[in-house]
């Protein structure tokens, strides 16, 4: 197994909790930040197609994707830590483990409260596509009907309808 590297020091995580600690909680704060910010713009979200308000709500959806990409580039940050949690966990003096357990705890929260909230909103906008589709497909057909009733001539017309061929 590769020890995890810290990219600002360059110090083997393995090796060295008291350098690389301190950056995993910087870090974890900083994710932190970024998924709260994410979570208030969920809520919005999710405000805003109860709403009905799509303006708005595709301009939530743009600062949602800058967030993300910020979030995603942040957590090449963190990967070195994340991918070997398991293994460095316990090389941690218990003062790190107990300053970095309630970040972890709270950054997982706050990734479940996120995808919850999402998922919802998917159900809800598949929902609403669903009945919009249902209305144009009743739109449709009533526009056929009238268009085949508008086809046929009316009785006040002065064109007859019947004809006697047979003499």
């Amino acid at each position: 197994m590769t020890p995890a590297r810290s990219p600002q020091s360059g110090v083997s995580a393995h090796t060295d909790p008291e350098v690389w600690a301190p950056r995993l909680a910087r870090l974890l704060d900083d994710a932190i930040a970024l998924y709260e910010r994410l979570d208030e713009l969920a809520q919005r979200q999710a405000d805003l197609i109860e709403s009905g308000d799509h303006d708005a709500l595709l301009g939530v959806l743009g600062e949602r994707q800058g967030l993300v990409d910020r979030i995603t580039a942040h957590a090449a940050d963190l990967d070195p830590f994340t991918s070997q949690w398991s293994a460095l966990e316990p090389t941690l003096p218990q003062q790190h483990r107990e300053t970095l357990r309630p970040r972890l705890e709270r950054l997982g929260e706050l990734m479940r409260k996120i995808v919850q909230r999402d998922e919802a909103d998917h159900h809800r906008l598949a929902a609403m596509r669903d009945a919009a589709a249902k209305d144009l497909a009743s739109i449709d057909r009533s526009q056929r009907a009238t268009n085949a009733y508008s086809n046929q001539p009316s009785s006040k017309s002065t064109t007859p309808r019947f004809q006697d061929r047979t003499g």
